[in-house]
């Protein structure tokens, strides 16, 4: 799926005065990202980007902004643990900010990989066809929900933004 269809990121700091922008991460388990070389925002930017996939990407011409990195399929998908490892021990990366789709984000709520949900909230209703914001299955019990508590709420124009944190038995 070409990702850019619905949106076309440039996962950087847009605020003036910044002195060192985030690492640009991009988990793409099947390498279709290659299908938007060079027109894609992310790759226009300067700095690093990471590219975790499952795929060989020995035979890809080497880019000096890009840096590839293999890892293993869990359940169709990159394996996020691997990635999250990897980030912490090896990138340098302490904290990770994710800007995920529904189905994405429903696999790292599953894996159980989140520990803070940050979520924009404008008020505009879409009706049912529209995406899940967090695609995963439905528990059976209720005792199987994933929780999180409100840890920050702020309005910011018309939009709202609520930090919500897992709760933990220390909550």
């Amino acid at each position: 799926m070409d990702y850019r269809r619905t949106d076309d990121p440039s996962l950087n700091v847009r605020l003036e005065h910044i002195i060192r922008q985030p690492k640009r991460v991009i988990v793409d388990s099947q390498l279709s990202v290659l299908s938007t070389l060079p027109q894609a925002k992310i790759f226009q930017l300067d700095g690093e980007v990471l590219v975790y996939t499952c795929q060989d990407y020995s035979p890809l011409p080497p880019k000096e902004a890009i840096k590839y990195i293999r890892v293993s399929s869990n359940n169709n998908h990159a394996n996020l643990t691997v990635i999250l490892k990897d980030l912490g021990e090896n990138q340098q990366c302490n904290n990770v900010l994710v800007e995920a789709g529904g189905k994405f984000a429903g696999v790292l709520l599953t894996e159980n990989l989140v520990d803070e949900l940050i979520i924009y909230t404008a008020p505009i209703l879409l009706g049912e066809g529209a995406k899940p914001a967090f695609n995963f299955s439905s528990v059976v019990e209720l005792s199987e929900a994933k929780r999180f508590y409100v840890h920050d709420y702020c309005i910011i124009g018309d939009d709202s933004k609520t930090v919500f944190r897992k709760v933990s038995n220390e909550h």
